[in-house]
């Protein structure tokens, strides 16, 4: 049996379908944040607070895709690991998570 700790790597093919043209909600915390990857690599980030990031994304390096952000002085590279709750998102080299994916809206980035 898999518990919360244990985790399984989501591979970049699979990374691929859960994210590209999709909108996905995360939990961060108690809130919510809207991420649409649209399928022509760009990106476009609703964070609580009403703060909104764009940005491009591209898959890689490994099993994580990469942002770079219109406001970031460097690109950020995430990836998803499976747990016994369902998606979580890490910070590829730290392994820090970066928020729980509640819900995959496919084919509705930007809608």
């Amino acid at each position: 049996m898999t518990t919360p700790e244990e985790t399984q790597p989501v591979s970049v093919d699979q990374l691929d379908v859960l994210i590209s043209g999709n909108r996905l909600i995360f939990a961060l915390g108690e809130a919510e944040a809207r991420m649409d990857y649209h399928a022509d690599g760009t990106l476009h980030v609703a964070l609580p607070g009403g703060k909104e990031r764009h940005g491009t994304w591209t898959l890689g390096p490994g099993d994580a895709y990469t942002a770079i952000w219109s406001d970031a002085d460097g690109p950020s590279h995430t990836c998803f690991r499976r747990d016994a709750g369902g998606l979580i998102a890490k910070d590829a080299g730290t392994g820090e998570p970066r928020g729980r994916i509640l819900a995959i809206h496919p084919g509705q980035a930007g809608s």
